[in-house]
């Protein structure tokens, strides 16, 4: 009590220590956390006649039904743990009871509720989760692990860009300073600060680490680099958000090697709100073509087919579910993230940089990114938008690009329409550029847009709300619900 240990050499463990340590924790975590102080699983275990004991192994999860983001929506204050005198009297460990009844300290820095983010409401409606003292060591710790598997060192200097707002992305860039003992400086991103600014001070501090989102970074590189900036300093673009296809890489890259930053590596991140804590980190050497790599001592994770919920194989595609297996505040078990994950996940060290821990392959896509498109009256397809970020916003004729989908003249009952709007790179012959897409769009989805529209860098930047809103409104569907 008092401390959390985190485990050492947690990234050059076997398969079987990794085993090992998960069983031990979730053992731990159900039954002396999970099912005493959990209002939502006591009721959901005595329901459904589950014993805490019977969870023993990770194997034993599938006894536990999904919990899903609606369960959490509407039972929110449910999945916060909640000790009570009664509560730990009757269930905590005899070496920790004593503690906790008669150490208020102890008790708040385990589990009072002091910080709470939303998730960004992707799927419309934010979710909260509460962290605790400890759950916040945790993240720190977290995030200081993302930072070794990128190769930062605590010279390094970071300029944190992430949008300000109650979200897991800006409290990563937080904790990653907090906890590496770097020097930093957290922006709040475009949205706060202008993206001049922003420019300015990536030269002025020497930055070599920058933490920023996906869907702004070529626009703020692009910007710094027509202005021939120096930005040799910078080793590191560490960046969330979305996947990062190889093209749209190479154009960072590129962007980057004009302003001095030959050796510039861009690594990608992969986070959800409710892990509490950063979930996975590319190695700097590997790309996204190693995956993910997770942290096995703080949750795990399991990959289902997403219509019968049974557990696939290794490398096999499916749904990512997660089960902390450290935190306190708001605790969700088996949780559906939502995620389609193409290869699933792997099990094998890592050929780039050996670490041996769990890693989720990098092609990963919302369930809500699948559309059901009707482009014709005969003819209904379903599409999967990622695929757009891919194909324009990897081509290195574009420079910035918004898709929009609507009903045709307003009408519910007609044709769905979309309208592919593109900022040229300067110098591209836009006719070529357009007829380059449509057939790439058309080879790769089957569908072919109702019409791909010049714009100019200053119409695309406002359409996108790329200094105006916490992400950029990069595919919008204006299409009334129903």
């Amino acid at each position: 009590m008092g401390k959390f240990y985190p485990v050492e050499n947690w990234d050059r463990l076997t398969p079987e220590e990794i085993r090992e340590i998960q069983n031990k924790k979730l053992r731990y975590m159900i039954k002396y956390q999970v099912y005493p102080y959990s209002p939502y699983y006591r009721r959901l275990f005595d329901q459904c006649g589950i014993s805490p004991d019977d969870i023993q192994t990770t194997d034993d999860l599938v006894k536990i039904p999904f919990t899903t983001k609606s369960d959490v929506v509407s039972q929110a204050e449910d999945f916060i743990l909640k000790p009570t005198p009664e509560l730990i009297e009757q269930f905590a460990p005899e070496e920790e009871k004593e503690i906790l009844l008669t150490n208020p300290q102890e008790l708040d820095w385990e589990y009072k509720p002091i910080h709470l983010v939303f998730t960004t409401g992707r799927t419309s409606i934010p979710t909260p989760f509460y962290y605790t003292m400890r759950d916040l060591e945790v993240f720190k710790v977290s995030m200081t692990r993302a930072l070794e598997v990128i190769g930062a060192t605590k010279e390094d200097v970071l300029l944190g860009a992430m949008p300000y707002a109650p979200h897991l992305g800006f409290w990563c860039g937080f904790y990653m300073s907090q906890g590496y003992g770097m020097r930093s400086l957290l922006t709040g991103g475009g949205r706060v600060m202008p993206t001049q600014k922003l420019i300015d001070l990536c030269e002025y501090m020497h930055a070599s680490v920058i933490h920023i989102m996906t869907g702004y970074v070529y626009h703020f590189l692009r910007s710094a680099a027509e202005q021939k900036r120096d930005f040799s300093s910078l080793r590191r673009v560490f960046i969330g958000g979305q996947r990062v296809p190889t093209g749209f890489r190479n154009k960072v890259l590129e962007l980057l090697s004009q302003m001095g930053a030959k050796d510039a590596k861009i690594v990608n991140s992969l986070g959800f709100t409710e892990s509490k804590t950063g979930a996975g980190i590319e190695c700097p050497d590997g790309g996204d073509e190693q995956g993910y790599h997770t942290l096995p001592d703080f949750g795990f994770l399991e990959v289902i087919d997403p219509e019968t919920g049974e557990r696939v194989g290794e490398g096999e595609t499916g749904e990512l579910v997660y089960t902390p297996l450290e935190m306190r505040g708001t605790t969700v078990i088996r949780y559906r993230l939502g995620d389609i994950v193409t290869r699933g996940m792997t099990y094998k060290p890592c050929p780039a940089c050996g670490r041996t821990v769990p890693r989720v392959g990098s092609d990963i896509a919302r369930k809500t990114d699948f559309k059901d498109l009707a482009l014709s009256k005969v003819k209904s397809t379903l599409v999967n938008l990622n695929a757009f970020f891919a194909i324009v916003g990897a081509h290195a004729g574009v420079a910035e690009w918004q898709l929009e989908i609507k009903k045709r003249n307003n009408d519910p009952f007609d044709d769905d329409e979309m309208y592919l709007y593109i900022a040229a790179r300067t110098g591209v012959d836009f006719s070529k550029l357009k007829e380059e897409l449509k057939n790439e769009i058309l080879r790769q989805t089957e569908i072919s847009p109702t019409d791909i529209v010049p714009c100019s860098m200053d119409d695309i930047i406002q359409r996108l709300g790329m200094e105006t809103e916490i992400k950029e409104r990069r595919i919008v569907d204006l299409r009334p619900a129903g």
